[in-house]
């Protein structure tokens, strides 16, 4: 009983904790959806200026560029908050990648437990950079850990990569962070089960510009979303009733940037 109390206060204390570094400045989810912005200039093997950055956010730091050959991705600190993301289609190899819709098996490299199907060029695209990402992880959160909450991002298919980092962390017992987000931007499915009956999925925010497509596809195999959805007017109003009409257009993350901006 006294550690539930323990932990109840240290999760209060972790939220104040979070309101206060973001008051004077801006909220988590505009921080996440201009970095995944930002992370789209890593493709391609392009040496990530700094300044782009800190146009985000003048107190946020560049930790680390990775690239691979189907995915990048940037680890940003902030104070004590670690932001990871990955970047979205980008080129023709990542659209062939997003055509391998035939179910393939998930596991954590951690763990021998089947988790669940996936979407095939999804899982490829987060395959050739995990290792390099998780390495980097590994020393940041094990050797003097100063973070306290992990804020997981990405756009379209960065988002499933997003998604499926914090399924594989959340497998190793070494690292373990009380406070974990994950924030993704026209996400489109990706799994066949809903991992959340196994842990906790309640900071993962699924946002939803309206009549984007891209969040409705892939159509069979039983791919499915979970996690709480939040749908954005074209007014950038935020709302948790879903919006029917369909416009290709409005999957571009530059909708996002600018609703998620204006809401904070």
């Amino acid at each position: 009983m006294m550690m539930n109390k323990k932990h109840y206060f240290l999760r209060i204390y972790h939220k104040l904790k979070l309101n206060l570094l973001f008051k004077n400045l801006m909220d988590m989810n505009s921080v996440a959806v201009q970095l995944s912005d930002v992370v789209y200039y890593t493709t391609g093997n392009l040496i990530l200026d700094s300044k782009l950055i800190t146009n985000v956010c003048s107190e946020c730091k560049l930790l680390s560029t990775i690239i691979a050959d189907h995915s990048s991705g940037i680890i940003v600190s902030l104070g004590v908050l670690l932001f990871i993301g990955f970047s979205g289609t980008d080129d023709y190899r990542d659209f062939i990648d997003n055509l391998k819709i035939i179910p393939t098996k998930f596991k954590s490299i951690y763990s021998d437990k089947f988790l669940c199907n996936v979407h095939t060029g999804f899982y490829e695209e987060y395959s050739s950079i995990k290792y390099k990402i998780l390495n980097i992880l590994w020393t940041l959160l094990t050797r003097n850990n100063k973070f306290t909450s992990l804020i997981f991002f990405g756009h379209s298919s960065g988002a499933v990569s997003a998604s499926m980092l914090n399924l594989d962390l959340s497998y190793i017992p070494q690292i373990q962070v009380s406070n974990p987000y994950l924030l993704t931007f026209g996400m489109p499915r990706w799994i066949t089960c809903d991992p959340s009956k196994e842990r906790s999925w309640s900071n993962f925010i699924r946002f939803i510009y309206n009549g984007d497509p891209v969040t409705a596809i892939p159509h069979g195999y039983k791919y499915t979303h979970f996690g709480n959805a939040i749908y954005i007017t074209n007014k950038c109003i935020l709302t948790n009733n879903s919006i029917t009409s369909i416009n290709f257009f409005n999957h571009r993350l530059n909708n996002y940037k600018k609703c998620l901006s204006e809401a904070r």
